[in-house]
């Protein structure tokens, strides 16, 4: 179906980008928050309905909980979230399970 690979497509070319930038994510100790974002963003990519539209796809994605910066703070506590640890690899949720 076109709008299933679509949406694969824009998986790939999310995978790509962050591939790109890998080396400045890590350097910055960015990759626990954006591992997080992108497995937010894929879910909300292969949940959106058979042939919706990009736009209205991105759209639901930013009027849902997951589209406000402060989401991660539901899962996560502060303190982990600013941690060590966090800033070098992923760390399980400590507040909640993730939805996706």
């Amino acid at each position: 179906h076109a709008a299933a690979s679509a949406g694969r497509d824009y998986a790939a070319l999310l995978d790509r980008i962050s591939a790109r930038f890998a080396d400045i994510v890590s350097d910055l100790g960015l990759d626990f928050p954006l591992a997080a974002e992108m497995d937010a963003l894929r879910a909300h990519l292969a949940a959106a309905p058979a042939g919706e539209p990009l736009h209205r796809t991105c759209n639901a994605l930013l009027a849902s909980p997951l589209g406000d910066k402060r989401w991660p703070a539901a899962y996560w506590s502060q303190a982990l979230l600013f941690s060590p640890a966090a800033r070098r690899a992923w760390v399980d949720p400590d507040l909640a399970p993730l939805p996706f």
